[in-house]
């Protein structure tokens, strides 16, 4: 669906980079239909409030898709946003907010990084941003308002403050040695794209463990941890044998 819906501004601003179309527009429709109807299915398991929510991250992707990812400012919050709907689907009334609003964040900022990184256009302005912010913020307020009146504790909801103080501690680290990583990956920003964004990935699928660790549920920490290093490993392989395999005089 991505490929159908930027055929034109891919031949427009990223001439270097054809689409290579080598499916047609007819088998691109049918899988974007049969992952919705997969997706909804799945989240049948869940009760109606699931499909309800499974629906609303759908409709989501597509707004995102067709018109909110070429509004810079409001396409990141967006992403964001829809990544929080996923998380909703199996329990549309959790106890805690932190994880879902971390999330939200995190996968907004990223988005803007990489859409800076990247060069792509049209770019951000401090007017949109200054929008961006606006709209997190509603959205944070939101998520708030929807959670807060079945939680323990509004903000984090666990079983004793020193849990939120880990969670706190280990976002903060995050913080810090990403700002590091930034700084090195400045220069040459649109190759150091891609590895920004794979690091964000890994480390986003690392934010279960922290969760689960101050939940005092170290197998399951451990098992979404394990998972991740191991698709690290494949991705760092995969890329490794694609770039053996390329002629010596290749030049990206």
């Amino acid at each position: 669906m991505n490929d159908v819906l930027d055929r034109k501004h891919d031949r427009a601003f990223a001439t270097e980079r054809p689409s290579r179309w080598l499916l047609s527009v007819q088998w691109l429709a049918a899988l974007a239909v049969i992952s919705l109807l997969s997706a909804l299915g799945a989240a049948s398991q869940f009760g109606r409030g699931g499909m309800l929510v499974a629906g609303l991250a759908a409709a989501g992707i597509v707004a995102y898709n067709v018109l909110a990812k070429f509004i810079p400012a409001f396409g990141f919050v967006s992403l964001g946003a829809i990544g929080a709907l996923h998380m909703l689907v199996p329990d549309q009334h959790p106890g805690v907010v932190l994880p879902f609003w971390f999330s939200m964040t995190f996968t907004a900022i990223v988005a803007g990084i990489v859409h800076r990184l990247r060069q792509k256009r049209p770019a951000a302005t401090v007017r949109g941003m200054l929008f961006a912010v606006a709209l997190w913020a509603a959205w944070s307020a939101a998520l708030v308002w929807w959670i807060a009146p079945n939680s323990r504790d509004p903000l984090v909801g666990f079983d004793h403050p020193r849990d939120g103080i880990v969670v706190v501690a280990i976002l903060l680290i995050g913080c810090v040695v990403g700002s590091l990583i930034m700084r090195r990956m400045t220069s040459g920003a649109p190759r150091q794209a891609d590895r920004f964004a794979r690091l964000a990935t890994l480390t986003q699928a690392l934010m279960p463990s922290a969760w689960f660790l101050c939940m005092g549920l170290p197998g399951a920490a451990a098992s979404f941890a394990g998972a991740a290093l191991v698709l690290a490993a494949v991705d760092a392989v995969v890329r490794t044998g694609i770039h053996l395999a390329r002629p010596l005089d290749y030049q990206p």
